[in-house]
């Protein structure tokens, strides 16, 4: 359970591995890097099986699930609040099991890949991770590099920032994107009729969430006439009056000041990070619009990036044993602050992830691992999207940098690049793990292939 105490307590971890397809000219293990921290590891191939097919003919598949989450020793835990916001009651996990929940770290998910790596009977892997998985991979990197032949990293983590910074900076990357969509859908207004500017789209999406019971989660950018235009004349697109904005974002907490996620909140979360999901976005607005009851489309995208509560939980165990940094007690009055002067629900979550109000009751139990690729024998690929709404564009030179990798730009706001149907980008990666060649200087973003619209949901 411990490295520190190799005679101490054991634990049990599932480790899932697809046979290459081609035996006979398999090109080694390639070992997947699952985001989060919080998601499960073990469907990690399944969907890049089918858009990258040439991965399962190659190479062995190896997930490992990492330790706290279901089948791997979950975590016991309770969920309390911190200000307004659900986070994770530490007592109760020390409490359910002693001493485990502090060894919940990216380094020892990083010594359970090696320990994996062992049982297995090989001496060097491959390894493919996005969004934590690139911070996973670089501490493997870091801790284990002479067992790394090649390493693809997408959509980065940014090593120089702390879990407050990264996720702070992730809220206002993902406003970005939730605008690019705004406009995308009003582009498309004679498919959806949701509003053929950003701010008819942005009030159609406000209200759809109030009437869900979204309540004070209904605030936008008071420069898109905050909470839906609430001033303003039903059926007009709001002004683009921040004053104005601000004031409707707070008459729409005082109107519904508890709130829960809406099933459009919560599409929307999962939307902003794949651009071929908004499609399914739009068109789930559209139904639930024509009829309330059609809400098919949106909880097929809430779906998609549900966790199950070990996951919330190990989220928040990495973060705050990582999370040595030094509380600011202004942070979290200034958050506050933001809220009651009508700033966006983005904006709001950015300050109070900044604050480190999280982790107010969880202390760090370990230094984050300081990335270092000077035991790398071939430079990592590092692939990072010029907007991506997870983790800023920042990350990918920073990371790069840090493992001496080759930084690949590609072009757009998805979360991560490979295996979603931007063939360059996939037939580089290929060609990288096969020969260590980065055959790739940059790539555009690749088209929407989901039907515009979707007649049905996807299979």
């Amino acid at each position: 359970m411990d490295y520190a105490v190799p005679d101490g307590r054991r634990i049990d971890i599932t480790v899932s591995r697809i046979p290459a397809g081609d035996s006979v000219h398999k090109r080694g293990v390639l070992f997947a890097g699952q985001g989060g921290p919080g998601a499960d590891a073990l469907g990690f191939w399944g969907s890049r099986n089918v858009t990258v097919p040439e991965l399962h003919r190659e190479f062995d598949e190896i997930a490992v699930q990492p330790r706290g989450l279901r089948w791997a020793t979950p975590l016991r835990c309770r969920t309390t609040t911190a200000v307004i916001i659900p986070v994770t009651d530490r007592s109760a996990c020390e409490s359910a099991d002693p001493g485990y929940p502090r060894t919940i770290t990216t380094a020892t998910l990083a010594g359970d890949l090696d320990q994996a790596r062992q049982a297995l009977g090989v001496d060097r892997i491959d390894f493919y991770g996005g969004s934590y998985g690139t911070f996973l991979g670089a501490a493997y990197a870091t801790l284990f590099g002479p067992h790394v032949d090649h390493m693809v990293l997408d959509g980065n983590v940014n090593p120089q920032w702390d879990w407050r910074e990264q996720f702070a900076q992730g809220w206002q990357a993902r406003e970005a994107g939730f605008t690019e969509l705004l406009d995308w859908i009003a582009g498309n207004d004679a498919v959806y009729g949701l509003g053929d500017t950003r701010n008819a789209v942005a009030a159609e999406w406000v209200r759809q969430v109030d009437a869900q019971g979204g309540g004070w989660l209904a605030r936008l950018d008071p420069a898109l006439g905050g909470a839906g235009g609430v001033l303003t004349v039903p059926g007009r697109t709001p002004a683009a009056d921040e004053l104005s904005g601000r004031i409707a974002n707070l008459v729409q907490t005082v109107r519904h000041p508890s709130g829960t996620t809406s099933p459009t909140y919560a599409a929307a979360s999962t939307a902003v990070y794949s651009r071929n999901l908004w499609p399914d976005f739009a068109e789930g607005m559209r139904r639930y619009r024509a009829d309330p009851q059609h809400t098919e489309f949106l909880t097929y995208l809430t779906k998609r990036t549900a966790l199950d509560p070990t996951g919330q939980w190990m989220y928040d165990a990495i973060t705050c044993n990582e999370d040595t940094g030094t509380p600011d007690p202004a942070a979290v009055p200034a958050a506050i602050g933001d809220f009651v002067s009508g700033a966006s629900i983005f904006a709001f979550f950015s300050r109070l992830q900044a604050s480190g109000a999280f982790c107010g009751a969880w202390p760090a139990s370990s230094d984050r691992v300081r990335v270092d690729g000077t035991r790398l024998a071939t430079r990592p690929l590092v692939l990072q999207s010029t907007r991506d709404t997870a983790t800023p564009a920042a990350g990918g030179p920073a990371m790069a940098t840090a493992l001496n990798g080759t930084l690949v730009w590609v072009d757009g706001t998805d979360h991560g690049s490979f295996g979603r149907g931007n063939s360059p980008v996939d037939e580089a990666v290929v060609r990288y793990l096969e020969s260590g060649d980065v055959t790739l200087a940059a790539a555009t973003a690749a088209a929407i292939t989901t039907p515009n619209p979707p007649a049905e949901l996807p299979g």
